[in-house]
């Protein structure tokens, strides 16, 4: 649970940890707004994306935060080990 003041930003972490190497290119990692996928919209810069992929952290940052934003956010990673 996460509260900021109307217009400042909000950013969710998430970092993976495993006791085996993670090979990066296996891994699906998608952020979810009510259990459906953000996009990136190039035209629209409300949610941006980022990670650290030496310490396997990933982040989400939403831009000056309105009421309407309050939702549910998830982070979804899956791992495509064959």
């Amino acid at each position: 649970s996460l509260t900021v003041n109307h217009g400042d930003s909000a950013r969710f972490e998430a970092k993976i940890s495993s006791c085996r190497s993670i090979v990066r290119s296996l891994l699906h990692v998608e952020w979810r707004l009510n259990d459906v996928c953000i996009t990136q919209d190039p035209n629209n810069s409300k949610y941006q994306f980022g990670c650290i992929s030496e310490e396997n952290r990933y982040w989400m940052e939403i831009q000056k935060c309105q009421q309407q934003d309050e939702k549910v956010y998830t982070i979804h990673i899956s791992y495509d080990s064959g």
